[in-house]
């Protein structure tokens, strides 16, 4: 896994542009129908964790359309980096009501950009799907794997006519790998909080590394993988994976232009692997 978010921490990155009326924002949401048929659930991803979510006007308000979309409101993840990995799987939850059902003019739209979001290709569109459901889709097999990729989700009631409610929850991204991997999530502005994902043997510890410089790669001795780091190595943050063989931690970008992580894993022991290279362009 090289990163999950399940929306339970603020930020992180994720970019709102707001509707005529109750935009993406991220709350628990509360439960509202409309002709017997649920406009928008009281829950998050039911096969997810804890109780939050990205959702269009989480309020329930004096009616089922107070608090509903009017318009088009757009929420773009973060920047995600993938290139070097043959493969990457998204996964993610949604959840997308346009009631009354027989409505036809209003969609959610789910895209993806391997360029920062300069140009979008599209995953999928639905209709009214009023109940939560998870999508899963290999990327690699849409357009070159980068390390530009986005996430962008846009609901419309648009023309405003319709009951329109959107959620999403459990983003998931999943490589496979013979080497450990490390991912990162989240805003990469100077100062800002991210998270670092590691994954790869169980229960072993781990170390973060990072440097201004990096180069071809160099094996180590008793050491899987390469070494890619060069110049003033400094370590980020160190543990244990977990029984599932991985872990995660808070991390500050530190100013600066051009950043390389890597992890090492099980170091001096019999299963000791270097990651793959993380590179995080500092905006």
């Amino acid at each position: 896994m090289l990163a999950r978010d399940d929306m339970e921490i603020a930020g992180f990155g994720w970019q709102v542009d707001n509707a005529t009326n109750w935009s993406w924002e991220r709350a628990v949401p509360q439960q509202t129908t409309s002709g017997g048929e649920t406009a928008q659930p009281g829950n998050d991803d039911p096969a997810g964790t804890g109780t939050m979510c990205w959702v269009t006007g989480a309020a329930a308000g004096a009616s089922a359309g107070t608090n509903d979309v009017d318009g088009v409101t757009a929420l773009t993840s973060p920047v995600f980096r993938a290139s070097g990995f043959p493969h990457l799987a998204l996964e993610y939850a949604r959840w997308y009501a346009d009631l009354p059902g027989s409505a036809t003019d209003d969609q959610l739209l789910v895209q993806v950009s391997n360029n920062g979001g300069a140009a979008w290709t599209t995953l999928e569109t639905t209709a009214n799907a009023n109940s939560w459901r998870t999508q899963a889709f290999d990327l690699e097999s849409v357009l070159p794997l980068t390390d530009q990729m986005r996430l962008r989700i846009t609901a419309s009631d648009n023309p405003n006519n319709s009951l329109c409610e959107a959620l999403v929850d459990s983003v998931v991204l999943r490589t496979f790998s013979e080497l450990p991997t490390l991912g990162e999530w989240g805003s990469t502005g100077a100062g800002a909080t991210a998270r670092l994902f590691v994954d790869g043997p169980t229960s072993v510890s781990w170390r973060i590394r990072m440097s201004t410089q990096a180069g071809p790669g160099v094996p180590t001795s008793g050491t899987a993988g390469l070494l890619y780091l060069t110049g003033t190595i400094v370590d980020v943050a160190s543990g244990a994976t977990a029984a599932s063989g991985r872990a995660e931690t808070p991390w500050t970008v530190p100013s600066g232009t051009t950043l390389y992580l890597q992890a090492i894993l099980d170091e001096g022991g019999p299963r000791a692997a270097w990651s793959n290279l993380l590179t995080v362009i500092v905006q």
